[in-house]
């Protein structure tokens, strides 16, 4: 039987019943409890650094709500003067835009109908 045929629960199972130990003597009742207590310790141990990383992968998710919130909160107390600056802004663009290219046709105009120019 090649390893990479058998799953992980048929090589555990292959492991455990062909250890290197050839022969351990049978477990009496209190070395069965001892080994049970020792099994759930474990299991407590893994559980509380399960508990811990879920709570702190929980305050990590919580971070873009928090962001979001305070976005929303912002642009409704200081929406108006966002607005204002980019009114401003787009204004001040198209009027320098226009500026530029505004004379040039104006002055196209006044030659084609031949207005006369101060």
């Amino acid at each position: 039987m090649c390893l990479n045929s058998i799953s992980g629960v048929q090589f555990a199972y292959i492991f455990r019943n062909f250890s290197m130990q050839p022969d351990t003597k049978p477990m009496n009742n209190d070395e069965k409890l001892d080994a049970i207590v020792l099994y759930l310790d474990q299991m407590n141990k893994r559980d509380r650094l399960r508990t811990v990383g879920g709570f702190i992968r929980g305050l990590i998710g919580l971070i873009p709500v928090v962001v979001v919130l305070g976005s929303l909160w912002y642009f409704a107390s200081h929406g108006e003067e966002l607005m204002k600056m980019i009114a401003n802004q787009a204004a001040s663009s198209a009027a320098e835009y226009t500026k530029g290219q505004g004379q040039g046709l104006v002055d196209e105009l006044m030659k084609q109908y031949s207005f006369p120019q101060k």
